[in-house]
Protein backbone atom coordinates (compact mmCIF):
# COMPACT_ATOMS: atom_id res chain seq x y z
CA UNK A 1 0.00 0.00 0.00
CA UNK A 2 0.71 3.50 -0.24
CA UNK A 3 0.99 6.15 2.57
CA UNK A 4 -1.74 7.95 3.59
CA UNK A 5 -2.41 11.56 1.95
CA UNK A 6 -1.26 13.24 5.49
CA UNK A 7 1.01 11.12 7.43
CA UNK A 8 0.15 14.26 9.98
CA UNK A 9 -2.81 12.75 11.13
CA UNK A 10 -3.28 9.86 13.94
CA UNK A 11 -4.21 6.71 13.53
CA UNK A 12 -7.43 5.01 14.47
CA UNK A 13 -7.25 1.60 15.00
CA UNK A 14 -9.85 -0.58 14.90
CA UNK A 15 -7.75 -4.58 14.34
CA UNK A 16 -4.71 -5.88 14.50
CA UNK A 17 -3.32 -2.72 14.92
CA UNK A 18 -4.86 -2.03 18.14
CA UNK A 19 -2.97 -2.14 22.29
CA UNK A 20 -2.91 -5.50 22.95
CA UNK A 21 -3.73 -6.84 19.60
CA UNK A 22 -0.87 -9.19 17.10
CA UNK A 23 0.18 -6.00 15.28
CA UNK A 24 0.72 -3.34 17.93
CA UNK A 25 4.03 -4.62 17.63
CA UNK A 26 5.01 -3.24 14.19
CA UNK A 27 4.04 0.88 15.56
CA UNK A 28 4.45 0.32 19.37
CA UNK A 29 7.92 2.21 19.55
CA UNK A 30 6.58 5.09 17.33
CA UNK A 31 3.84 5.71 19.49
CA UNK A 32 3.47 8.30 21.58
CA UNK A 33 -0.07 8.13 22.80
CA UNK A 34 -3.22 6.18 22.05
CA UNK A 35 -6.51 6.39 23.75
CA UNK A 36 -10.10 4.86 23.13
CA UNK A 37 -12.36 6.27 21.18
CA UNK A 38 -16.21 4.95 19.09
CA UNK A 39 -16.45 6.23 15.73
CA UNK A 40 -19.62 5.85 13.00
CA UNK A 41 -19.43 3.58 10.86
CA UNK A 42 -20.25 -0.83 10.68
CA UNK A 43 -17.45 -3.20 11.03
CA UNK A 44 -17.32 -6.50 8.71
CA UNK A 45 -14.82 -10.04 8.92
CA UNK A 46 -13.63 -11.70 5.95
CA UNK A 47 -11.75 -15.02 6.41
CA UNK A 48 -11.44 -13.42 10.22
CA UNK A 49 -9.70 -10.20 9.47
CA UNK A 50 -11.95 -6.71 10.01
CA UNK A 51 -13.05 -4.48 7.65
CA UNK A 52 -14.57 -1.31 8.03
CA UNK A 53 -17.09 0.53 5.97
CA UNK A 54 -17.98 4.36 6.66
CA UNK A 55 -21.41 3.99 5.33
CA UNK A 56 -23.62 6.28 7.18
CA UNK A 57 -24.98 4.03 10.19
CA UNK A 58 -26.57 4.29 13.89
CA UNK A 59 -23.73 1.50 14.90
CA UNK A 60 -19.80 2.70 16.56
CA UNK A 61 -17.16 1.08 16.16
CA UNK A 62 -14.46 1.06 18.70
CA UNK A 63 -11.13 1.43 18.43
CA UNK A 64 -8.19 3.47 19.77
CA UNK A 65 -6.94 6.83 18.30
CA UNK A 66 -3.29 6.38 17.75
CA UNK A 67 -0.94 9.66 17.76
CA UNK A 68 2.67 9.11 16.21
CA UNK A 69 5.80 10.65 17.57
CA UNK A 70 6.88 13.71 15.93
CA UNK A 71 9.06 12.86 12.96
CA UNK A 72 8.02 9.55 13.42
CA UNK A 73 4.73 9.17 11.28
CA UNK A 74 6.14 8.38 7.97
CA UNK A 75 7.81 5.32 9.26
CA UNK A 76 5.18 4.22 11.45
CA UNK A 77 2.83 4.55 8.15
CA UNK A 78 5.23 3.00 6.58
CA UNK A 79 5.14 -0.60 9.04
CA UNK A 80 0.92 -0.17 8.38
CA UNK A 81 1.27 -0.21 4.58
CA UNK A 82 4.14 -2.57 4.86
CA UNK A 83 2.13 -5.23 6.27
CA UNK A 84 -1.46 -4.61 5.04
CA UNK A 85 -2.10 -5.54 1.62
CA UNK A 86 -4.03 -3.06 -0.69
CA UNK A 87 -6.28 -5.67 -2.21
CA UNK A 88 -8.05 -5.57 0.72
CA UNK A 89 -7.80 -2.51 2.27
CA UNK A 90 -7.69 1.34 1.26
CA UNK A 91 -6.77 4.56 3.02
CA UNK A 92 -9.73 6.71 4.00
CA UNK A 93 -10.09 9.60 6.89
CA UNK A 94 -12.94 9.76 9.74
CA UNK A 95 -14.34 12.65 11.77
CA UNK A 96 -13.23 12.19 15.55
CA UNK A 97 -14.94 13.67 17.62
CA UNK A 98 -13.81 17.01 19.52
CA UNK A 99 -10.28 15.62 17.79
CA UNK A 100 -10.44 16.43 14.10
CA UNK A 101 -9.66 13.67 11.29
CA UNK A 102 -7.94 10.67 11.75
CA UNK A 103 -6.52 8.39 8.85
CA UNK A 104 -8.00 4.75 8.74
CA UNK A 105 -7.72 1.60 6.86
CA UNK A 106 -10.83 1.19 5.08
CA UNK A 107 -12.35 -2.29 3.23
CA UNK A 108 -12.30 -2.65 0.21
CA UNK A 109 -15.33 -4.31 -1.75
CA UNK A 110 -16.77 -4.86 1.38
CA UNK A 111 -19.48 -6.71 1.18
CA UNK A 112 -17.73 -9.32 -1.03
CA UNK A 113 -17.18 -12.53 0.51
CA UNK A 114 -17.52 -10.77 3.54
CA UNK A 115 -20.24 -10.74 7.00
CA UNK A 116 -21.27 -8.32 8.95
CA UNK A 117 -19.51 -8.38 12.67
CA UNK A 118 -21.62 -9.63 15.49
CA UNK A 119 -20.00 -7.21 17.62
CA UNK A 120 -19.09 -3.64 17.16
CA UNK A 121 -15.09 -4.37 18.22
CA UNK A 122 -12.37 -6.82 16.76
CA UNK A 123 -10.52 -8.77 19.52
CA UNK A 124 -8.24 -11.44 17.46
CA UNK A 125 -7.96 -13.15 21.45
CA UNK A 126 -11.31 -14.54 20.28
CA UNK A 127 -10.70 -15.90 17.29
CA UNK A 128 -12.28 -19.67 16.95
CA UNK A 129 -8.48 -20.85 15.40
CA UNK A 130 -6.91 -19.55 18.65
CA UNK A 131 -9.86 -21.19 21.33
CA UNK A 132 -12.21 -23.94 19.37
CA UNK A 133 -9.02 -25.23 17.40
CA UNK A 134 -6.65 -25.96 20.07
CA UNK A 135 -9.37 -27.18 22.17
CA UNK A 136 -9.97 -29.70 19.47
CA UNK A 137 -6.73 -30.78 18.94
CA UNK A 138 -6.09 -31.57 22.74
CA UNK A 139 -8.93 -33.26 22.50
CA UNK A 140 -8.22 -35.17 19.35
CA UNK A 141 -4.60 -36.06 21.23
CA UNK A 142 -5.03 -36.72 24.96
CA UNK A 143 -9.00 -37.60 24.82
CA UNK A 144 -9.33 -39.28 21.56
CA UNK A 145 -13.44 -39.06 22.10
CA UNK A 146 -15.03 -41.85 20.83
CA UNK A 147 -18.63 -40.22 20.22
CA UNK A 148 -21.02 -41.75 17.72
CA UNK A 149 -20.07 -39.42 15.13
CA UNK A 150 -16.10 -39.88 15.46
CA UNK A 151 -15.09 -43.53 15.98
CA UNK A 152 -11.38 -44.85 15.07
CA UNK A 153 -9.93 -48.06 15.18
CA UNK A 154 -6.49 -47.34 16.82
CA UNK A 155 -5.87 -50.99 16.53
CA UNK A 156 -4.85 -49.81 12.82
CA UNK A 157 -1.27 -47.84 12.95
CA UNK A 158 -2.77 -46.12 9.30
CA UNK A 159 -6.22 -45.01 11.49
CA UNK A 160 -4.23 -43.67 14.18
CA UNK A 161 -1.59 -41.58 11.74
CA UNK A 162 -4.71 -40.27 10.01
CA UNK A 163 -6.07 -39.07 12.81
CA UNK A 164 -3.04 -37.43 14.17
CA UNK A 165 -2.74 -35.95 10.60
CA UNK A 166 -6.14 -34.40 10.97
CA UNK A 167 -5.00 -32.46 14.44
CA UNK A 168 -1.63 -31.12 12.62
CA UNK A 169 -3.25 -29.95 9.74
CA UNK A 170 -5.72 -28.17 12.06
CA UNK A 171 -2.71 -26.68 14.01
CA UNK A 172 -1.28 -25.48 10.80
CA UNK A 173 -4.80 -23.55 10.27
CA UNK A 174 -4.05 -21.52 13.59
CA UNK A 175 -0.50 -21.60 13.13
CA UNK A 176 -0.84 -19.81 9.29
CA UNK A 177 -3.62 -17.57 10.94
CA UNK A 178 -1.30 -16.22 14.27
CA UNK A 179 1.07 -15.20 11.30
CA UNK A 180 -1.04 -13.39 8.81
CA UNK A 181 -2.41 -11.49 11.59
CA UNK A 182 0.99 -10.78 12.92
CA UNK A 183 3.11 -10.38 10.15
CA UNK A 184 0.51 -9.31 7.53
CA UNK A 185 -1.28 -11.61 4.42
CA UNK A 186 1.94 -9.45 1.87
CA UNK A 187 3.80 -11.67 3.04
CA UNK A 188 3.99 -15.56 2.23
CA UNK A 189 3.16 -18.27 4.51
CA UNK A 190 7.07 -19.52 4.43
CA UNK A 191 8.26 -15.96 5.66
CA UNK A 192 6.09 -15.43 7.85
CA UNK A 193 6.91 -19.37 9.45
CA UNK A 194 10.55 -17.86 9.57
CA UNK A 195 9.75 -14.68 11.40
CA UNK A 196 7.99 -16.75 13.58
CA UNK A 197 10.56 -18.66 14.14
CA UNK A 198 13.00 -16.01 15.57
CA UNK A 199 10.05 -15.05 18.29
CA UNK A 200 11.94 -15.49 21.60
CA UNK A 201 8.26 -17.11 22.76
CA UNK A 202 8.49 -19.95 20.28
CA UNK A 203 12.02 -20.73 20.80
CA UNK A 204 12.43 -21.07 24.19
CA UNK A 205 9.27 -23.32 23.69
CA UNK A 206 10.75 -25.47 21.32
CA UNK A 207 13.59 -25.99 23.49
CA UNK A 208 11.86 -27.04 26.43
CA UNK A 209 9.18 -29.26 24.59
CA UNK A 210 11.04 -31.07 22.12
CA UNK A 211 13.65 -33.68 23.33
CA UNK A 212 14.48 -35.70 20.22
CA UNK A 213 15.98 -34.65 16.70
CA UNK A 214 15.05 -36.11 13.30
CA UNK A 215 15.92 -35.32 10.04
CA UNK A 216 13.64 -34.35 7.21
CA UNK A 217 14.17 -35.44 3.68
CA UNK A 218 12.50 -34.25 0.47
CA UNK A 219 10.66 -36.93 -1.74
CA UNK A 220 11.93 -34.36 -4.74
CA UNK A 221 15.39 -34.51 -3.55
CA UNK A 222 15.99 -36.90 -1.39
CA UNK A 223 19.70 -36.69 -1.06
CA UNK A 224 19.12 -33.12 0.68
CA UNK A 225 18.10 -32.40 4.44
Amino acid sequence: MNLPKDTNLPFFAYGVFKPGQLGFFQIKDFTDKYSPYDITGVLYERDGVPLFNPEKAYSKVKGYLITFKENQQDEAYKRIADTEPDYQYTWDTVEISGTGKANILAGKKIKKGSILCEYNYYDGNKDPLFNEALEIIESMLIKKPQSSEMKHDFSNPISEIFYLQMAYMLLWSSIERYGSLKYGMRLGPVDRNKKMSSEPAFREGLRNTVKGERTVFSAIEPQKK
